[in-house]
């Protein structure tokens, strides 16, 4: 963003600016003096005038706004009728935010689902806010809600943003080049990185965000978001980060070894049918896990009644020495009464008959 100068040395004190008031007033009072106003003091008025308005920060009234002076990684809205209070659909980035909007309408999502002729639109902004489209025609919509026409140099801006934002995702996406590591190399993952997009987003530049030894991720960099970060981090946050990384990774091994016994469909079809022995299943558990090498995840059964019910689940136990690998994990075994279940029965019966009759009914009035 653009500096603005520091113009306060060049104003005039309290004492002066009272002094051209009273004068401009004796000027203006019908048959008041009308002696004329030497050269020197009009243009320095001007002079003063001019200054008032840049350092108010009107940097269009100074012809000089660009898209430097918008929030260009503020994102584009997609407004429904030329007021800042209407509706909007909100989009992240867009390099021509016109022809965005203008694809929004077209598929109906400014009209609730229906698809509708497109109205002329027009890109509205001023210093340090987004990029609002609005339907209407010529400069006089912007300037009836306070903003200014978009500056003519934002299509670079705005692509470059788009562009580091597709980057982003796609870094995301693939993961980081050293996930074993709990202290990973900031410029080995901003080479990963730039290795990563070279075929699809060569021109995004990567750059190491700070001066810490252990890189953190990816984010946003640049005044306009349009170049993509490594933020980097200490050692103690790079090892925390580590163990969240071993531990999501070792819920996704015993999620995959436990699905096909706790999850749905395969879970809901036999204990909807049969009122399943606790103990049974979650034995059954235990040599699927002891097949796997999940030795670690215990297996617990809830409560102590006779039928499995339709909540057993898995969750982390409480018992951690601070590290991912050695966290301790528990897979619970939900139970009801036998009682409980002949209910939970008859109602998914019930269900499952007025299902298929709505389904019927469906059928015949196609």
């Amino acid at each position: 963003m653009k500096s603005k100068p520091d113009i306060s040395v060049l104003l005039p004190d309290d004492a002066a600016l009272r002094a051209r008031r009273e004068a401009l007033k004796a000027e203006l009072r019908p048959g008041g003096p009308r002696r004329r106003r030497p050269v020197g003091t009009r243009r320095l008025l001007i002079a003063v005038a001019a200054l008032l308005v840049l350092s108010g920060g009107a940097a269009v009234a100074a012809g000089v706004f660009s898209a430097d002076d918008i929030a260009v990684g503020a994102g584009v809205g997609c407004y429904e009728r030329p007021s800042l209070k209407a509706s909007a659909a909100i989009y992240i980035s867009a390099a021509d935010p016109v022809a965005k909007c203008e694809k929004t309408w077209r598929e109906g999502a400014m009209t609730g689902g229906e698809s509708t002729e497109v109205p002329q639109l027009v890109a509205c902004t001023a210093e340090n806010r987004p990029v609002m489209v609005f339907p209407g025609t010529g400069d006089e919509v912007c300037e009836r809600l306070g903003l200014v026409p978009l500056p003519s140099d934002y299509a670079p801006a705005g692509k470059a943003h788009a562009n580091a934002h597709a980057a982003l995702f796609e870094l995301r996406s693939r993961g980081t080049p050293a996930p074993n590591s709990a202290c990973p190399s900031p410029r080995a993952q901003a080479d990963f990185a730039r290795d990563q997009l070279a075929d699809t987003y060569p021109d995004v530049p990567v750059t190491i965000e700070g001066s810490e030894p252990c890189a953190g991720g990816y984010a946003f960099a640049g005044e306009q978001s349009d170049r993509i970060g490594v933020t980097t981090v200490s050692r103690a946050r790079g090892h925390a980060i580590y163990d969240a990384r071993m531990w999501r990774r070792s819920i996704g091994e015993v999620q995959a070894v436990l699905d096909p016994i706790f999850g749905s469909p395969p879970r809901y079809r036999r204990v909807r049918e049969t009122c399943l022995d606790p103990a049974r299943f979650a034995a059954e558990a235990r040599r699927a896990l002891t097949r796997a090498g999940r030795d670690d995840v215990e297996v617990r059964v809830e409560d102590g009644d006779e039928c499995v019910s339709l909540v057993a689940k898995y969750t982390m136990c409480c018992e951690t020495t601070g590290s991912g690998a050695d966290t301790r994990y528990l897979a619970t075994v939900g139970t009801i009464t036998r009682d409980r279940w002949r209910r939970d029965r008859r109602e998914a019966k019930k269900w499952k008959k007025l299902r298929e009759a709505a389904a019927e009914e469906e059928a015949r009035g196609r």
